[in-house]
């Protein structure tokens, strides 16, 4: 078996497996000695972790023989967290400041390490003034060591006035 791309990635990602090729050549593929249905071509898009191995019959004599295994290495996405301090809010999820006199907020993303995208962003920390009035929406990103990604989001509301719902009943 070759590989085409790393046989080690990050959850979400693939590698190509190859066996060799002949005219009159089958191929079934296995991952830790468990057939994969269906997987009858001479390549593999590996997307799980595991040993692969491919058996390769000559329709020709019906011989055959198994491939030594190809390790597939799938390393997960990091957990990620990202939030404010929330203030009074009726919606459900939403952050809230009012940018008059709002001073700046030290943002909180976990692991460590990552970094913070958004308008009246500058570093770890948000500014409401800075960012303007409306819906944004703010963004931490992380990369682990083995170069594995993710983000979370956080929707953020900055108004100028305060605002009080209007309750009937």
């Amino acid at each position: 078996i070759t590989t085409q791309g790393n046989s080690t990635f990050c959850a979400g990602g693939s590698c190509t497996l190859n066996a060799n090729a002949g005219n009159s050549y089958t191929y079934q593929w296995y991952n830790n000695g468990t057939l994969i249905n269906g997987a009858t071509a001479i390549t593999f898009t590996a997307s799980q972790a595991g040993n692969y191995t491919v058996k390769v019959t000559d329709g020709l004599t019906s011989c055959f023989t198994t491939s030594q295994p190809q390790s597939v290495i799938v390393n997960p996405q990091p957990n990620v967290s990202f939030g404010l301090p929330i203030s009074s809010c009726w919606v459900p999820g939403c952050v809230i400041y009012r940018q008059i006199n709002a001073s700046t907020i030290p943002l909180n993303g976990t692991p460590n390490g990552g970094t913070y995208q958004g308008p009246g962003i500058s570093g770890s920390a948000f500014s409401p003034t800075v960012a303007g009035l409306g819906n944004k929406n703010l963004k931490y990103t992380y990369t682990d060591n083995n170069g594995c990604s993710n983000f979370a989001n956080q929707s953020v509301i900055i108004y100028d006035t305060i605002i009080c719902p209007t309750v009937s009943g």
